[in-house]
């Protein structure tokens, strides 16, 4: 629930209007704003989003895309090399068909998990998994994010504590980072984005 209320409270300070997708399951915000908004019309996908987008080119107003980047998985094999190295290939589909579903100007929200944050750093230094679920295929740094959403503005961009360490705990890793030199923001456990096409 805490990170829909978290999500919902950054997305709410824009005027959202219009065609809205959801890629993936529908999130009880696409619910919430359907219920509420009534200049907004809301769907959601079901489609292998590696491959496609079951969605018509420059449809929507709105793309959200929560808890899903960290699924997609490559594109089936055509070569060997494919087979034994991760290639992005899902990711960068995926990405490219937000671009052709989404209307010129339009916005994307994407909340993905920080492998960057206080949390993973927390699981490093115990010699656990640096990851903040370890079913996921890939948790990608702010860095990768911009870099794979390179053709679109970034318009907001900061993390959330939405899963762990929600208290005080969030900042017991703050003097490790002083020590090392390392910034000790932007450590939530769950990126948040906002993109203009």
């Amino acid at each position: 629930l805490l990170r829909y209320v978290e999500t919902y409270s950054r997305i709410c300070h824009n005027d959202i209007s219009g065609v809205i997708v959801e890629t993936g399951d529908r999130s009880p915000i696409l619910d919430f704003i359907a219920r509420t908004h009534s200049n907004c019309e809301c769907y959601h996908t079901e489609s292998d989003l590696r491959i496609e987008i079951d969605v018509e080119s420059a449809f929507a107003d709105v793309v959200f895309s929560f808890e899903v980047f960290e699924h997609i998985k490559d594109k089936p094999e055509t070569e060997f090399s494919e087979v034994v190295l991760f290639q992005e290939s899902g990711a960068r589909s995926y990405t490219n068909d937000i671009s052709r579903i989404l209307k010129g100007n339009g916005d994307l929200y994407v909340t993905t998990p920080n492998p960057t944050s206080s949390f993973v750093q927390q699981r490093v230094l115990t010699g656990e998994a640096p990851m903040v679920f370890r079913p996921h295929v890939r948790e990608y740094t702010k860095e990768e994010i911009i870099g794979i959403f390179n053709d679109f503005e970034l318009r907001r961009y900061d993390t959330m504590y939405n899963f762990f360490l929600l208290n005080d705990g969030k900042h017991r890793l703050a003097e490790v980072f002083e020590l090392t030199g390392a910034s000790a923001s932007e450590r939530g456990d769950d990126h948040f984005f906002h993109f203009r096409k």
